[in-house]
């Protein structure tokens, strides 16, 4: 397990360089850079072998499944991006059964969304936003020391190498998780900021979940969400947010929970999933 870790913890600092790296794409003289959404579900064990990274330019995909595991033990789950009125991220992870004596297997489910938006208005100005956001990392009922979650919303300008504004939020064993996040499991993040017009700032969403043990248990799920909000607060009638192409955020002046009302039915949906494919197992 240790050395897992230092590799996990290698590959999630790689992760991390990739969302700054991807944020630093040229601007087109025409219009924002396209939304991207990058998924990754990355199983290993005994009997497992990670699959490559699967990237997409489209900005709302879904992608879900259930593999059976050792000694009658099942692993169901999603993971989704979501473009349109109300950009987010969001993964699950729900296993139920055991795994027999010496078995270790590992889960790591991840999903990011990169899109980019600016104010227009006269040049040289500044304007402000207003950022906020929800969601949160959860892992409801029994824990295991090694199943956990984390979520983050970030702002950035234009090919920086740091964020402006940043909120992340972790729950159960972190330490195997791409940033690390301290233990708090609500994402709340809600503040102005200042930003010239005219000029490409990027937000990064990005969500996580980990499952890794041996022996016995009952069923277990961890999930987290990613959901931002973005308010122009300058009354200046010049001022206009754009966003990246095909991509319309909420612009609400309070952040929506819907998202987390979906992942909690979904739960819901996945246990019920992951005992009917037992039985039949």
């Amino acid at each position: 397990m240790p050395n897992f870790s230092r590799r996990v913890g290698a590959v999630g600092r790689i992760f991390a360089g990739f969302l700054l790296v991807a944020s630093s794409i040229a601007l087109r003289a025409d219009a924002l850079p396209s939304a991207f959404a990058v998924q990754t579900f990355t199983p290993s064990g005994v009997i497992y072998s990670g699959p490559p990274v699967v990237m997409y330019a489209l900005p709302i995909v879904h992608t879900g499944g259930s593999t059976q595991l050792p000694n009658s033990g099942t692993l169901g789950y999603t993971v989704s991006v979501e473009g349109g009125s109300d950009p987010s991220t969001s993964v699950q992870l729900s296993v139920l059964g055991a795994f027999g004596s010496g078995v270790l297997d590992q889960f790591d489910l991840r999903s990011s969304l990169t899109y980019y938006f600016e104010v227009n208005g006269p040049a040289d100005q500044t304007a402000v936003i207003n950022f906020a956001g929800s969601g949160g990392a959860y892992v409801p009922g029994p824990r295991v020391s090694t199943f956990g979650a984390e979520s983050m919303i970030a702002l950035g300008a234009q090919g920086a190498s740091s964020y402006l504004v940043d909120a992340i939020s972790g729950a159960g064993d972190t330490s195997h998780l791409a940033f690390l996040p301290n233990t708090a499991s609500g994402l709340s993040l809600n503040t102005n900021v200042d930003v010239e017009t005219n000029t490409a700032y990027v937000v990064t969403l990005f969500s996580e979940a980990y499952f890794g043990t041996t022996g016995s248990y009952t069923q277990m799920t961890a999930f987290a969400v990613a959901d931002p909000t973005i308010t122009l607060v300058s009354t200046d009638p010049d001022l206009s947010l754009e966003f990246s192409p095909g991509l319309i955020p909420d612009t609400a002046p309070v952040p929506e929970p819907g998202t987390l009302s979906l992942m909690v039915a979904g739960m819901a949906a996945v246990g019920m999933r992951v005992r009917a494919l037992r039985q039949r197992a």
